[in-house]
């Protein structure tokens, strides 16, 4: 490790005089540091590729490290930047295609659903490449997803449309088929914090709201937009992004092998597949 690090700190410092980028002494061991934690392998990096590395740490570095901190004091603006970053994207790629005209998720919702795949990978994000590249490979990533998807819901003739007509007028889509037990709420109660903590991780944080005014509250989807100021469709589509992150969750998947407990109002079940589960299973 001390050799790995003297190594990275013996290319700082020659790239420092050789680009003229005037580091002090601190911050050219702060680089040092940094790029030998983010490569666990460096005897596998030959010195050129890890001036590269380095040199992407340079220029990028300071973006990364705001997006990633909530703390940081550029983070909001940053976040907001490539928020819009993704939507210029997203629209770019997706003007003709049948991706956008038949989803019922708008650019502004695909959009915050590839800069939550951002800030996943962030902690990954190794500097092979320059943070712009690696950020459009995952917004692009995104909205092949969200075509795939299409294309299944299109294979296997998924009833959304009658759904969203049962939940904007309320009808009982989720019934309940028992009367639970106490043990059996006090379960529910720890799973629906668990799901409400996995949406509240979500950058866009009208997932989690969405998700508690409906499977808890017994909100209908006009009902909700009303109070979000948000249309039928839109409030549609941020839900079943909320159910799609739930049914990714492995924690959550693991929950649901088994009989899962029973939880408040349309969540409160006593089995896969039927109530709210049906859209996590």
């Amino acid at each position: 490790m001390l050799e790995d690090a003297h190594r990275c700190h013996t290319l700082v410092a020659h790239l420092n005089g050789e680009q003229g980028w005037d580091l002090t002494p601190h911050e050219q061991r702060q680089y040092a540091q940094q790029v030998a934690a983010h490569h666990p392998n460096l005897a596998q990096i030959s010195d050129a590729q890890l001036c590269t590395t380095i040199r992407y740490y340079h220029t990028d570095h300071a973006l990364v490290e705001g997006l990633r901190d909530p703390n940081h004091p550029e983070h909001a603006a940053q976040w907001a930047e490539w928020t819009q970053n993704a939507l210029r994207i997203l629209a770019a790629q997706s003007a003709g295609s049948y991706i956008m005209a038949e989803s019922l998720m708008s650019l502004d919702d695909l959009a915050q659903e590839a800069m939550y795949d951002i800030w996943r990978g962030l902690p990954t994000f190794r500097y092979q490449s320059r943070f712009q590249t690696w950020a459009y490979t995952v917004i692009s990533n995104c909205l092949a997803r969200q075509g795939r998807a299409l294309q299944t819901q299109k294979r296997h003739g998924l009833p959304q449309t009658h759904s969203l007509d049962i939940m904007v007028t309320g009808g009982d889509l989720f019934h309940d088929q028992a009367t639970p037990l106490p043990d059996e709420l006090a379960l529910g109660q720890v799973l629906l914090a668990s799901l409400q903590q996995v949406l509240g991780q979500h950058p866009d944080r009208r997932l989690k709201c969405i998700f508690q005014l409906w499977a808890c509250e017994e909100r209908t989807l006009r009902s909700i937009g009303d109070e979000l100021n948000l249309s039928v469709a839109r409030v549609h589509a941020l839900l079943a992004q909320a159910l799609g992150l739930l049914r990714n969750e492995a924690s959550i998947r693991d929950w649901l092998e088994h009989d899962p407990p029973s939880i408040p109002a349309r969540a409160s079940v006593n089995r896969p597949g039927s109530g709210a589960w049906t859209g996590l299973t």
